[in-house]
């Protein structure tokens, strides 16, 4: 078969498989890596080398240092300070917000809302001046916003994941660590503003629908702990994690060693202290999503190789009417993202609209980092509906919500996000 349709076959089966939800990212990316070796468009060595890739490495380092920071007492603390605040509504809704932002920074949207939930749950029950429904969307919006806002946990690799498919594509790779946080943090403030003073009051105060339990419960710790970790354990984790952030953002400018070996120190002292053990490190990888990075960039690379990249670029630039105006294209991509990942996984919807950002902007011989911003970023926005992410998914029964009290609280945050974005991110990065 003609390289070039065998390798848009398989790149329309990627994108039906990873945006229907029949199939598993890994097995998906899998099939997609084998036939593509099969049809000779990847040497065996570039069809697999997605999962020697060091920026797959440092997802999964980065994954087991998320694990361990989740088991600190720096959690329990955040619930204490929250209970400090019952009695002032206003103070609750805004230190729960504050709490919500900062866990989807340092960890992801996903464990910032399942931490979160028991906590809220046990603030409003028998409370008569706090809403559950309301706590749990203000705050739930709030982690789609704020994550990978600044380069932590998670978001820390995400610019070398982008620079390894621009180099894959033919194009000169030069994100760097805080590309992503100079694209976010004015939209990102935008939207805080507007939550913090007037769209926590958009959120239902009495659920729409019967309230449902949450599966996960709060820990329960016993003599007044704050963590089953040793006092040791908990202060050498912490240690851990604050020298994988504050190390990975100096080696990325100051090139001593490579940044993923930050994070694989920072995962193994967890590990070697005890804070996690050898299940609880492999289990707190979402496997899916590490098969999924490793599967995107060797498909990149089949793209180049067959000529297919130039095809869809040229595809794509017709359909934009021939413009290279950066506000039309950052804004097409974005708004596309944000609008698909309404209905379907956020995760998936990025990792595809990267690679086709990447591939327009280099076929049109431009500087790509806005347009695989806009694909990247316009997948977080996930706020409208259950479907758009996890954390959403498990705040829509717990809360008590139905599809119209998403849509009303969650449409003014995507128009603001993208008009503030699509008016600031092409001055930070010009095509």
């Amino acid at each position: 078969m003609d390289p070039i349709l065998l390798t848009l076959l398989v790149l329309l089966f990627v994108i039906i498989g990873f945006f229907s939800g029949k199939m598993s990212y890994a097995v998906v990316a899998v099939v997609a890596l084998t036939v593509l070796q099969i049809g000779g468009v990847l040497s065996p060595a570039e069809a697999w080398s997605g999962f020697a890739n060091t920026s797959v490495v440092l997802v999964v380092a980065l994954f087991v240092v998320g694990g361990g920071f989740a088991k600190t007492s720096l959690i329990t603390r955040m619930k204490i300070m929250l209970n400090g605040f019952q009695g002032k509504e206003r103070t609750v809704i805004w230190a729960t917000m504050g709490v919500a932002m900062l866990l989807s920074v340092v960890t992801a949207s996903s464990i910032a809302m399942a931490t979160l939930i028991p906590i809220i749950i046990s603030l409003t029950d028998g409370n008569e001046k706090l809403s559950r429904t309301q706590l749990l969307k203000t705050s739930a919006d709030m982690t789609s916003v704020w994550t990978g806002t600044f380069p932590l946990g998670m978001a820390a690799g995400a610019y070398m994941m982008f620079n390894q498919i621009v180099e894959n594509l033919g194009g000169t790779p030069n994100f760097t660590i805080f590309d992503m946080t100079l694209a976010k943090i004015i939209p990102v403030l935008a939207c805080t503003l507007w939550q913090f003073f007037i769209g926590y009051k958009l959120c239902n105060r009495e659920p729409s629908a019967p309230l449902k339990d949450f599966g996960i419960k709060a820990a329960t710790l016993p003599d007044g702990k704050l963590t089953t970790l040793t006092p040791f354990q908990d202060k050498f984790t912490i240690i851990m994690f604050v020298f994988s952030v504050v190390g990975m953002i100096f080696v990325s400018l100051v090139p001593i060693v490579p940044t993923y070996i930050i994070a694989i120190i920072a995962a193994l002292g967890m590990v070697l202290c005890g804070a996690l053990n050898e299940k609880e490190a492999f289990g707190s990888i979402a496997w899916n999503i590490v098969f999924m990075y490793a599967g995107m960039l060797p498909l990149s690379t089949a793209l180049s190789n067959s000529g297919a990249a130039t095809v869809i670029g040229n595809s794509i630039q017709t359909l934009l009417g021939g413009t290279t105006n950066p506000y039309v294209i950052t804004g097409a991509f974005f708004l596309v993202s944000m609008i698909l990942t309404q209905f379907m996984s956020n995760t998936a919807v990025s990792t595809i609209f990267q690679l086709l950002a990447a591939v327009t902007a280099i076929n049109m011989g431009l500087d790509p980092r806005a347009a695989i911003l806009a694909g990247a970023i316009g997948s977080t926005v996930s706020v409208m509906t259950p479907m758009a992410s996890p954390n959403q998914t498990m705040t829509f029964g717990t809360g008590g919500y139905k599809m119209m009290d998403f849509v009303k609280a969650g449409l003014p945050l995507m128009i603001i996000f993208f008009v503030v974005y699509v008016i600031t991110a092409p001055l930070f990065f010009p095509f």
